[in-house]
């Protein structure tokens, strides 16, 4: 049985919720060695085309939550609690930027991209 895109898309938003819930109540203890393959291949699962509309609210959820838990994590130097919502400006060389960055499989570029420059640490 074929799973249907919508359930697709919400199956990633809870496993990459789960994923964040898990580094939260480790922070303090070693993290899996998979957790930056983990996010970023529920990125990669994502079609090309899910992100060309905002419409998309499960697939764009799911890309605030893999970024808030890169940084929860450590792959990505910023603070958790400014990655949200309000980051998303769906502008067509946002959206270009991204795509690239999932497709080569780079946490600190998609954080970049999604937050920007300005807001990550040095």
């Amino acid at each position: 049985m074929h799973m249907s895109r919508l359930k697709r898309s919400k199956v990633r938003l809870e496993k990459a919720i789960s994923l964040m819930e898990a580094v939260q109540h480790d922070a303090e203890s070693q993290q899996p060695l998979d957790v930056e393959s983990k996010l970023t291949r529920l990125l990669q699962d994502i079609p090309a085309e899910k992100w060309s509309r905002a419409s998309n609210r499960d697939e764009w959820q799911t890309l605030i939550v893999v970024v808030r838990t890169a940084a929860l994590a450590g792959f990505v130097e910023a603070e958790p609690q400014n990655i949200t919502n309000d980051l998303l400006t769906y502008k067509s060389t946002q959206i270009d930027n991204l795509r690239g960055s999932i497709g080569n499989a780079d946490l600190k570029s998609i954080a970049t991209t999604l937050i920007g420059a300005d807001n990550m640490f040095v």
